[in-house]
């Protein structure tokens, strides 16, 4: 204790108490004194403050984008997902009112949102919690433009936040959407430097993107996303999942869950539960299967089932015959959306919650007791697990 009566702590314990901060606080907290702000702003507490678990809520956090005027909000909670915070459209992104013309979220990662509008060929880069906004210079160009995707993450190894393009150029006679001889290339900016640059890399699938609102998700230095392959131009016969690693700088395509490529079965969004890689899959219009892979390092990837969701419609019995119309209710967990296809696009941390897709909400699905829990917050298309931080989206160089 010093002469004023003031408790003087060792470092390492004001290391972990300002760790246990939001970043709310740690802004402010930066004024205190000298060696609280160069603790605060050196690259180490950055980067262990963004790793650290989100304890600020049990089921976790999500940024979610509203369709239609590309509003975001914060949602979390403990027992249940019932924690609104609105955040607006990201700053440089408020001129735009166009329908036509609007910026898609494609990942989050330390609490960085990467923005993407595929009109304007803009990328953005956005940190809710430290209100830093900024578009990415313009990509490299190489021809005729015909569809885009955008996947963004960490690489971990050398702490370089990246931006993944990849880019279909049209060719001279094309009269197909998805021909099977598309040009692809890819370039890849880098926060560390600023700059695009293309890289020579295999993309074992003809094209990687099935749904613009929801294009792919980044987990553990890597960016999953849907891929197909073609038998015929505009026809697809293979479905899987590619997975980019941002510090390789490679491709890689693994199976989807078994049964993913028959007749009436298909896999719609990928997400995670916890640090896992989970998915949803339809089975004729009526079920969905929740899976989750246990490892995706094996030679032979490792999934199983979760949750089997449905059936989704009513389903009613004939109690007389000679009755008119004498029915009853026998169960009725769905339908779940209103339509067409809307089945959960995202889950809680611990995979107990849903979060579905319908024209005027957002409804909270119970995955073991099938209940729903109806929200009005408007028409959703997207939403991502979240954690602040600290992290700068300017570049280092």
């Amino acid at each position: 204790m010093g002469s004023t009566g003031c408790v003087f702590l060792p470092e390492d314990v004001i290391f972990e108490i300002l760790m246990r901060l939001p970043v709310r606080s740690l802004l402010r907290f930066k004024s205190v004194c000298k060696s609280w702000y160069k603790l605060i702003k050196s690259s180490d507490f950055i980067y262990r403050h963004a790793d650290k678990l989100d304890i600020k809520s049990k089921l976790g956090t999500f940024i979610c984008q509203r369709h239609t005027l590309d509003q975001f909000f914060f949602l979390s909670g403990d027992e249940s997902l019932d924690v609104f915070e609105d955040l607006g459209k990201p700053p440089c992104f408020n001129n735009k009112e166009s329908d036509d013309s609007r910026g898609i979220m494609v990942a989050s990662c330390h609490g960085i949102i990467c923005i993407h509008d595929k009109k304007a060929k803009d990328i953005g880069l956005w940190n809710p919690a430290t209100r830093q906004f900024r578009l990415l210079p313009k990509p490299l160009s190489n021809g005729n433009l015909h569809e885009d995707f955008v996947g963004f993450g960490l690489d971990v190894e050398n702490k370089d936040y990246k931006v993944l393009l990849v880019t279909s150029y049209k060719q001279q006679g094309w009269t197909h959407k998805y021909p099977l001889d598309c040009a692809r290339k890819v370039q890849i900016y880098s926060l560390n430097t600023d700059s695009w640059r293309w890289i020579d890399v295999d993309l074992p699938t003809h094209c990687p993107s099935l749904y613009d609102y929801k294009q792919g998700l980044y987990l553990n230095g890597n960016y999953f996303i849907l891929g197909v392959d073609y038998c015929y131009p505009d026809v697809y016969s293979d479905l899987g999942i590619l997975s980019f690693d941002f510090n390789n700088e490679i491709f890689r395509k693994f199976p989807a869950p078994a049964g993913s490529n028959v007749p009436g079965s298909r896999l719609t969004h990928l997400y995670s539960i916890g640090d896992k890689l989970a998915c949803t899959k339809d089975r004729d219009c009526d079920f969905f299967e929740v899976w989750v892979l246990n490892d995706y390092n094996m030679k032979e990837e490792s999934w199983a089932t979760l949750y089997t969701i449905g059936p989704l419609w009513d389903r009613r019995v004939l109690n007389d015959y000679d009755m008119e119309e004498s029915c009853d209710k026998l169960y009725s967990i769905g339908p779940l959306w209103d339509s067409p296809y809307n089945p959960p696009f995202a889950s809680t941390r611990n995979g107990e919650f849903g979060l579905l897709m319908v024209a005027d909400g957002m409804p909270i699905y119970n995955f073991a007791t099938g209940q729903r829990e109806d929200r009005n917050l408007g028409n959703v298309c997207n939403a991502e697990p979240y954690k602040e931080s600290l992290v700068s989206i300017h570049a280092r160089s």
